[in-house]
């Protein structure tokens, strides 16, 4: 029996307009496809649909583990907005309003962020902040803590009109699958996070405030996808964001195998980030 080849939507379609589907050959969907990891069979003129009994659905062996010392994952290509943006982390320590600040993603220098921890003057008690410029927006509660005994998922989302801005726009923030976000200060951005060639997962884009923990399925969109924050974080479980189209989708070395120093972009745009600095890959994964 000859190997099955790989296909998408897009090169399943190509095989019948070039005339290279050839009756009985068998293809294996790719991830990302309508009908993903089924087998296709062409016959006669149709294409014959298989339900694979080896595919176990959306599998997430790896997350990524930084240092907090000098580890991060850098992306140089990306150039365009962040109107929403999911993470899944489990810090190595528990966070409150009275930790040291960590920065989960940065970009734009120092001045773009989303951080953990007691991180800017514009605030105070602020547990998560996402800061643009000279100002922002935060979860701020001085008896609120992030565990670091388990995954916690971090969502935020530009709306024209926000709740944390009391209907004007602004970066809504969930936590777990919860609105958290309470607090505005500094000069309110009046648009959104976006990529520059210096955007970096696990520190701030000028290299400080390290994130000392474990990261995974890191995901951006070009519009807003709040609707859509109970599929995301899915009762605390990842899954499979195909369906939804990002922009960007760093599944953090299930892609990759959990080898090497590329993390490979499943999103629309392709960017893939770098380790740098040695983060290492972990087998500990929201689950």
């Amino acid at each position: 029996m000859s190997d099955i080849t790989l296909i998408d939507d897009s090169e399943q379609s190509s095989l019948v307009t070039n005339g290279l589907a050839k009756n009985g050959e068998m293809y294996l969907k790719k991830a990302g496809s309508t009908d993903a990891g089924s087998i296709v069979v062409y016959d006669s003129g149709a294409w014959k649909t298989f339900a694979n009994e080896y595919t176990s659905g959306f599998i997430n062996d790896y997350s990524v583990d930084f240092d907090g010392t000098n580890d991060y994952a850098a992306i140089t290509t990306a150039t365009d907005n962040i109107y929403s943006l999911s993470m899944w982390f489990k810090p190595d320590a528990d966070i409150n309003s009275a930790s040291y600040n960590q920065i989960l993603f940065g970009s734009v220098a120092g001045s773009h962020y989303v951080g953990l921890g007691s991180i800017s003057s514009s605030f105070t008690n602020e547990v998560i902040t996402v800061y643009r410029g000279a100002g922002g927006f935060a979860y701020t509660d001085n008896t609120a803590t992030i565990s670091s005994s388990q995954w916690n998922h971090l969502f935020i989302s530009w709306l024209s009109s926000s709740t944390i801005n009391s209907g004007s726009a602004g970066f809504d923030i969930w936590l777990n699958g919860t609105q958290v976000g309470n607090a505005v200060g500094g000069s309110v951005p009046t648009a959104p996070l976006y990529f520059r060639n210096d955007t970096k997962i696990g520190t701030r884009a000028s290299a400080a405030y390290y994130f000392n923990g474990k990261i995974d399925e890191v995901a951006t969109w070009t519009s807003d996808v709040s609707a859509d924050v109970a599929t995301i974080y899915n009762s605390g479980v990842p899954g499979d964001l195909s369906s939804l189209s990002p922009a960007h989708w760093w599944r953090m070395g299930d892609d990759d195998s959990g080898t090497g120093t590329t993390i490979t972009d499943q999103g629309s745009l392709g960017d893939d980030a770098t380790l740098t600095n040695g983060p290492t890959f972990s087998s500990d994964v929201p689950s």
